[in-house]
């Protein structure tokens, strides 16, 4: 899928969870929100850009951020699971 229509993609998601979401999916769609943005402030450094790069850059961002114990296992999970289907075609 091409970078901008995962970006689309996402922004939507972001949009809806906050019309229609649960406390637990807020919470959820904030913290990949947030990631996703320093992903795309990152990804803007590099010459060429592309949807595999900013997968990359998340992924790593995350794994990091779960190594700190930044959220409970249930969390990282439904996380993982978030960032997988923003990415999915």
């Amino acid at each position: 899928m091409q970078l901008e229509k995962i970006v689309e993609k996402a922004e939507q998601y972001f949009v809806d969870v906050v019309e229609e979401g649960s406390d637990q999916a807020l919470f959820i769609a904030g913290y990949v929100q947030g990631h996703f943005s320093l992903g795309l402030a990152k990804l803007q450094s590099y010459e060429t850009q592309s949807t595999e790069q900013l997968k990359a850059i998340i992924d790593k961002n995350l794994d990091q951020a779960f190594t700190d114990k930044e959220l409970e296992e249930s969390d990282q999970q439904q996380v993982r699971k978030l960032v997988a289907n923003l990415f999915s075609s």
